[in-house]
């Protein structure tokens, strides 16, 4: 039961604590979620998951209209999820990975939309490297770190720790 709801409790604190700490970091923070979802449910909890933890996300923040976090989500889920069979979850680099990909799709769509209806400023090379690619990596990181690490010992607990108890 604890290993069903670890993912979005690790998100829902990570989401809750990490941006107050580190306010000027732009990670993704429910990509990983999104991305171990998408490796190992079946297709409409998918989009039902994407498009809730987007809803989350635009009642959290202020700085765009209701639902744009919503729709980025599931445009990202609905482009990355028939690439679900090249990744892995149970492996480690796997979601790390897949949610690099999520994140590269979710990112280009925020910036297409926000371009078009929001009037951003012009395209320059050095933002879209920036945001697409080398966010899209410590997204990746972030997922490594703060996902699948605690699930790889919530997995392994009794492998790794009970085997000392009984010495």
């Amino acid at each position: 039961m604890l290993r069903k709801y670890l993912p979005l409790g690790m998100t829902l604190l990570v989401l809750l604590f990490l941006p107050h700490l580190f306010p000027k970091l732009k990670i993704t923070y429910i990509a990983p979620l999104l991305a171990l979802t998408a490796l190992s449910a079946p297709v409409p909890k998918v989009y039902r998951s994407s498009l809730l933890a987007g809803a989350l996300l635009d009642l959290l923040s202020s700085d765009t209209h209701f639902g744009f976090y919503s729709l980025s989500s599931l445009f990202a889920t609905w482009v990355v999820h028939s690439q679900r069979h090249s990744f892995f979850a149970d492996k480690l680099w796997g979601l790390a990975l897949y949610t690099a990909l999520f994140s590269i799709a979710k990112t280009v769509f925020e910036i297409i939309s926000l371009a078009i209806f929001a009037s951003l400023p012009p395209f320059d090379w050095k933002g879209i490297c920036s945001e697409c690619m080398i966010m899209s990596i410590v997204d990746g990181f972030y997922a490594l770190i703060f996902f699948t690490g605690p699930l790889y010992l919530a997995q392994n607990f009794d492998k790794y720790f009970l085997r000392w108890k009984h010495r």
